[in-house]
């Protein structure tokens, strides 16, 4: 008897103790599924903003892709044109060569986007033709082998130079190919200049760059506006041979599209930026913002350095002896040169950066976006990475 009942004491406690243990195991799961939500809306908030949430690749960086899917290892190309262009012809020419000429078994290009600065009913029937006679415009992504790219018309209602940096949910690859439509420029290249980039994914790679100079004294042409000025590149000291740059002008540029959401997130947020000293005496303390230093000063390319330069990328590595290491990186320009010119009826002459008046704006505009984007209200002017590397692509077809 007495065996018996100790025997149903011990069936009771194990009773109680897999209840117990069940009990457990669902309030664990409850917390998990709780835990797991606040870190899930917490990366979607990181994803908003631009700075970057850290990975672990073999000591290098590789870019948070989008929730939507991503192209790997191709570029989308991004062209800009208006209604009233002298340069339809060449316009015509280049997308030919990109969507009919380049190698398609290689899909180095995934899609063409043709940002056009008027409405939808001013793009000439030369250009819609070749969406039919290429298939560009129905075919769906990722489709058959050796198929034309993607190509894509942008219509915008305002004629602008900063609408081929406002694109960023058309984009469906990681790196961008921003490129001018007057220049003659090989497939080699190309291949050339994304190869250099998918080493440095956090740089802006171009084939023409230039330099934001700091002023030591006051000059009418550095210092007039603030502590910087503008130049073709810059001269290092004790070297006369070495030059510095850290612009990459849109000539033909290769960036991350995480560099386009930057630009279009900072593009209309307004800050207050402290008075600071000219040549001509302190400038106020006022308001300012991205769209109105592109709007008044026609520097948007120079606006898209700052604003990538703003978007922190860190890299983590573990080297298994001691603490993860950690580190943060600004994109910054990256000169290759290549064989690319201009087609021979376009000069710089008729340039908009060659008009009169532009040499001073664009003066005016770096200094503007080094306060713009100060980390401490003013303070401390913003800062692009000063480079001297220069790269080589000079393989022809």
């Amino acid at each position: 008897m007495l065996n018996r009942r100790i025997q149903f004491r011990r069936q009771n406690t194990l009773r109680h103790l897999k209840l117990l243990l069940l009990v457990l195991v669902v309030v664990f799961q409850i917390f998990f599924i709780f835990w797991y939500r606040r870190v899930d809306d917490n990366n979607n908030d990181n994803d908003n903003t631009m700075i970057l949430k850290p990975v672990k690749e073999n000591h290098q960086m590789s870019l948070i892709a989008e929730k939507s899917e991503l192209v790997e290892n191709a570029l989308t190309v991004v062209l800009m044109s208006y209604p009233l262009t002298r340069r339809m012809h060449r316009l015509i020419q280049i997308l030919n060569r990109i969507l009919y000429e380049w190698p398609k078994d290689e899909h180095l290009i995934h899609e063409v986007i043709l940002v056009w600065n008027g409405p939808e009913e001013t793009i000439p029937l030369e250009l819609r033709e070749l969406q039919r006679l290429y298939e560009t415009e129905t075919k769906k992504r990722n489709d058959v082998l050796n198929q034309a790219p993607l190509l894509r018309f942008l219509p915008q209602k305002e004629n602008s130079l900063t609408n081929r940096w406002l694109i960023a949910p058309f984009i469906h690859t990681e790196a961008v190919l921003n490129m001018d439509d007057d220049i003659d420029i090989p497939y080699s290249t190309i291949k050339c200049i994304f190869a250099v980039w998918q080493r440095s994914p956090f740089s802006l790679v171009a084939v023409d760059v230039r330099a934001v100079v700091e002023c030591t004294t006051i000059t009418p042409m550095c210092g007039r506006f603030g502590p910087f000025g503008y130049a073709a590149r810059e001269r290092l000291e004790g070297n006369k041979t070495k030059f510095a740059y850290n612009i990459a002008l849109p000539r033909a540029l290769i960036s991350s599209r995480i560099y386009y959401k930057a630009f279009a997130e900072s593009y209309q947020r307004v800050v207050h930026v402290a008075s600071y000293n000219t040549s001509s005496g302190p400038l106020p303390a006022r308001e300012d913002s991205l769209e109105r230093i592109v709007r008044e000063l026609l520097c948007d390319d120079i606006a898209f350095n700052y604003a990538a330069a703003n978007a922190s990328v860190y890299t983590w590595w573990d080297d298994g002896n001691g603490p993860v290491h950690r580190r943060q990186s600004k994109a910054a320009a990256l000169f290759v040169t290549g064989a690319v010119k201009s087609f021979p009826e376009f000069s710089g002459a008729g340039a908009l950066t060659s008009q009169k008046g532009m040499k001073l704006r664009r003066r005016l505009c770096v200094n503007r976006l080094a306060m713009l984007f100060s980390q401490d209200g003013g303070q401390t002017p913003f800062r692009l990475e000063r480079q001297t590397w220069q790269g080589g692509c000079s393989v022809r077809e």
